[in-house]
């Protein structure tokens, strides 16, 4: 595994599911997916927390894309309240846990939060 501090690797493309216009992303640990929470864990040993930024799955309804679904206030509207329950689900689940500095998206399935090592078992 390793670790790059950021802006140090070649910068890449957000998801065209849940950006529109141009979007990037900066990698900034590289190691298959066990060890990236492993990578986190050691680091909130370390420093006591870490800032995170949790993907959640909000399944689209009947097909529509993303994209289309900010074309019509309707479909807007399902889909706000789809990432809004996914994320509350999440926070729920770490009721027993010390999140903090939680960061609410309106229209994408993510959370930015702070959080302490037993919040990464």
């Amino acid at each position: 595994m390793d670790i790059y501090k950021a802006g140090s690797r070649p910068t890449g493309s957000g998801s065209a599911d849940y950006f529109t216009g141009t979007v990037t992303t900066d990698p900034i640990v590289s190691a298959p997916e066990p060890a990236r929470v492993a990578a986190l864990r050691v680091k909130a040993q370390a420093k006591g927390r870490v800032r995170v930024i949790v993907g959640l799955r909000a399944e689209a309804s009947s097909g529509a894309s993303p994209k289309s679904s900010f074309k019509d206030a309707a479909a807007r509207a399902a889909m706000v309240s789809r990432v809004d329950r996914v994320q509350q689900t999440l926070l729920i689940r770490m009721i027993g846990y010390s999140v903090s500095s939680v960061k609410r998206f309106k229209y994408i399935p993510y959370l930015a939060m702070e959080v302490d090592a037993a919040a990464l078992e």
